[in-house]
């Protein structure tokens, strides 16, 4: 059985050129979500409604039921970083949307549950965009998967058996109780607790995970490859992707970090805009740009999630075949591979494409572990 450790030297995507692509990317969705929203008004509006700009009895959310609660734990910073979570993602819920800005938030939510424990509340506070490129480069860096070692990527077959209940419990279910219409349907105090509760599914899901495996986990400690459990995970993506692609959105509207109203770009004035005379901000001024910021944070990050998984992928590959003198019997045809990375990007984005690769990857591990084997397509 080959047992590789190290790449060899020609790699066509070279770690150097992976790790400055990631970068890339990461930067130009600093760029698109975080500078821009610092200039069209999209962070402004929300300190001055919601956030500490605003006293605490005034604070509101545009377009969105009222009142708006104000305490979940007793907690003042926790519920002041509870407060500012429901007021970036109350406008997908409660505000005066567009179609658009419907597919926008139905892509990205399917994004957000794949973080748990303190690296998720890492990830769902710093952004997306930051935490991602950051991780896939220190994985890179240091990983023995980032250098095709086959046993490096097994893990405990309880822990991914146990990954669709945990998501379950922690993120769908809160999700479709935050969604319900409010005040018609729920409360509004009920409506902001939801969505207060569901911020808070990397710990709940860690929660759940710990609490399941030691009720319901297999007792056998076998091991098998993670993309090979996980492969599902591209499925909630099709429906949102394919909406976009067979509807009237306007999708380069995600890579075009400008106001949507055609207003001035840069140096928003919230006081000159809606203060001094009190005037309250209206309920379709949020969307637009809540989705601006969701569609560069993700759109970003996704495609830093495939620049890592095409590296991956490649050095795997590369240090497989040197080792054990050939391919056949552990890979997949080259170009059948780049025709199914492909299909899986039209149908589910480049999550999608990059479950396949690590799915690809896997499977071959799987095979050079076991000592050769039989494909298995996707």
């Amino acid at each position: 059985m080959p047992t590789p450790t190290t790449a060899p030297r020609k790699v066509k995507l070279t770690r150097v050129a992976a790790v400055l692509a990631i970068a890339a990317c990461g930067s130009i969705g600093i760029y698109g979500a975080i500078v821009e929203s610092l200039r069209n008004g999209f962070f402004d509006v929300l300190h001055n409604t919601v956030g500490g700009g605003a006293v605490l009895a005034n604070r509101y959310i545009p377009g969105a039921p009222e009142p708006l609660k104000l305490s979940y734990t007793g907690v003042a910073p926790i519920d002041r970083y509870l407060l500012g979570m429901i007021g970036f993602f109350s406008p997908f819920l409660d505000g005066e949307r567009t179609w658009d800005v419907d597919v926008a938030y139905w892509y990205m939510m399917t994004h957000f549950c794949a973080g748990t424990g303190i690296m998720g509340l890492i990830l769902q506070s710093v952004t997306y965009t930051v935490t991602v490129p950051v991780w896939l480069i220190v994985h890179l860096l240091t990983s023995p998967v980032a250098k095709g070692d086959p046993a490096a990527a097994a893990v405990d077959a309880a822990d991914m058996a146990l990954l669709p209940a945990c998501a379950a419990l922690a993120f769908v279910f809160p999700a479709v109780m935050m969604n319900l219409p409010s005040p018609s349907v729920v409360p509004a105090a009920r409506h902001y607790g939801w969505i207060a509760f569901w911020n808070a599914f990397p710990l709940t899901q860690a929660v759940h995970h710990w609490i399941l495996k030691r009720l319901v986990a297999p007792s056998a400690s076998a091991k098998r490859m993670a993309a090979a459990a996980a492969g599902a995970t591209a499925v909630p993506f099709a429906p949102e992707w394919m909406a976009a692609l067979l509807t009237q959105v306007d999708l380069s509207s995600a890579f075009a970090p400008t106001l949507p109203r055609g207003g001035k770009v840069g140096g928003f004035d919230f006081a000159a805009s809606f203060g001094g005379s009190g005037r309250r901000v209206p309920g379709d001024f949020l969307p637009p740009l809540a989705k601006i910021f969701l569609q560069w944070d993700v759109y970003s990050a996704n495609a830093a999630m495939l620049i890592w998984a095409v590296y991956v992928y490649g050095v795997s590959r590369s240090v497989v075949t040197a080792a054990a003198g050939r391919s056949v019997g552990y890979w997949t045809s080259g170009w059948l591979v780049a025709s199914k990375a492909v299909g899986w990007f039209m149908v589910g984005g480049p999550v999608a494409a990059a479950t396949f690769l690590m799915w690809e990857r896997d499977e071959a591990a799987f095979r050079v572990v076991a000592g050769g084997g039989g494909k298995k397509g996707r």
